[in-house]
């Protein structure tokens, strides 16, 4: 298992490691690492500045990584002030990786925010933002999937097994 220190080239370091000095960081050295978690969170952030080249289902890991880190930090309100692009894209994504249970609460959510239909344009939830923040009524679903984040980080990693051979197939790519 490899040591997610020793796949990440840290900026501030003096440490050399063969795997940051030669970018054989990979999807599935991101896998195996003692912090997947984390491994695959970068791995899935590097990939996306090449959005406009990668596949869908590279971009399903990302929206669904960014749909857990940001719902971690400050609950779904959180994740739609600051994933705001990603949200209609985060249920489809959550039903591709087999989490469509989440997928529904996700889109509970949606409809307590915004009624039948997600808001047109960033403007409008930023509209719409000063009501919610009030009503609290996101807070039990908040915690439906915050006590859901490892079968979500689970089934993301799950999902990218499943379709190694297009994650690993941007790695080439990037060296």
């Amino acid at each position: 298992m490899a040591n997610y220190t020793d796949l990440v080239k840290w900026p501030w370091s003096k440490k050399k490691n063969e795997a940051a000095e030669t970018n054989t960081f990979s999807i599935e050295l991101a896998l195996e690492s003692e912090r997947a978690d984390l491994a695959v969170s970068d791995w899935l952030s590097r990939m996306y500045h090449h959005r406009d080249q990668i596949p869908s289902e590279v971009l399903n890991g990302y929206v669904v990584d960014r749909f857990l880190s940001e719902v971690n930090h400050g609950g779904l309100l959180g994740f739609f002030e600051w994933e705001f692009e990603f949200v209609p894209a985060a249920v489809v994504a959550l039903k591709d990786a087999g989490l469509a249970d989440i997928a529904a609460v996700l889109q509970d959510a949606m409809h307590i925010v915004s009624g039948e239909t997600w808001f047109a344009t960033r403007e409008d939830f930023d509209n719409a933002k000063p009501l919610l923040l009030d009503e609290g009524r996101l807070e039990e679903l908040d915690q439906l999937v915050i006590e859901a984040s490892r079968k979500i980080e689970d089934a993301m990693h799950h999902y990218i097994r499943a379709n190694l051979k297009t994650f690993s197939a941007l790695d080439a790519k990037e060296t």
